[in-house]
């Protein structure tokens, strides 16, 4: 442990050194200090302690699994992965396990980062969506539907849930989805920020089978590897039934001035 405690003492993420038994070797500062324990407090302690208790059943399982093929990996890719604070709540984290060899014996060490900081700025932004008046719904790139907003699920008359897992074609009118997963690899290969269909008029299909006309903008996100397409909907039926009156309105000004017109310009006729 003498090579190990200069070298990673004072390094900027969390290290952990554990034993095959799950006994804690070494515990830097930044762990410490992330999860709120006093220097070498955590040595010599079982891993156990910094566990919650919903993984503590089945961590020696997984631990046993790390030493049978020990490599570096990610622990629990895929997963939210939680360690226990000293004072009882729970901090996100990312880990990373590589074997190390101490005394003649692996062991594991670990690289621990809190991703509290991370954690909180998505929920703050998807705080921020959920308010929107406008309907946002993020997609992968095979088209499924990963996230909606309650302000879409109303325009599209779907429950909180109930469109999470499910194509986007069951937002479209049956006309459009064939030339749809066209129109969206062509937008992929190329994600800028733009109007869905400039100069054409859009319509969602609602729940109840009725079409209304919609208004989309188009922007994309990277996670980690994958590209997610973000759309922000808008119904903007009131705003065509307003153009339509106007409309209206306007042809009826230009029949009556026109009728104004043409009895001005007739000769009076005296009787």
């Amino acid at each position: 442990m003498s090579t190990i405690q200069p070298t990673f003492a004072n390094a900027p993420v969390g290290v952990l050194v554990v034993s095959q038994q799950a006994i804690i070797l070494f515990a830097n500062t930044a762990v410490q200090k992330m999860l709120g324990y006093a220097a070498s407090e955590l040595d010599g302690c079982h891993l156990d302690v910094l566990l919650p208790h919903s993984v503590k059943n089945h961590h020696s399982s997984l631990i046993a699994g790390f030493f049978a093929d020990p490599r570096q990996r990610l622990m629990g890719s895929g997963r939210d992965l939680y360690a226990n604070h000293r004072q009882g709540h729970e901090i996100p984290v990312e880990i990373a396990l590589a074997p190390i060899e101490i005394d003649n014996a692996i062991c594991a060490i670990a690289y621990v980062t809190d991703l509290s900081e991370r954690v909180r700025a998505i929920r703050q932004r998807e705080r921020l969506i959920e308010s929107l008046p406008q309907g946002v719904i993020l997609i992968d790139a095979k088209s499924s539907i990963l996230m909606t907003n309650p302000a879409l699920n109303e325009q599209f008359g779907y429950a909180d849930g109930e469109l999470l897992g499910c194509p986007l074609e069951i937002l479209l009118p049956e006309r459009y989805r064939h030339t749809h997963g066209k129109h969206l690899s062509t937008y992929a290969m190329q994600p800028t920020q733009r109007k869905m269909g400039t100069g054409r008029d859009l319509t969602g299909l609602h729940k109840s089978g009725v079409e209304f006309p919609v208004e989309i903008a188009l922007s994309s996100l990277e996670a980690g590897d994958s590209l997610l397409l973000m759309a922000v909907v808008s119904d903007i039926s009131v705003r065509k039934k307003s153009e339509h009156s106007l409309r209206q309105t306007n042809a009826q000004l230009e029949e009556f001035t026109y009728v104004v017109s043409h009895d001005l310009r007739s000769p009076l006729s005296l009787t």
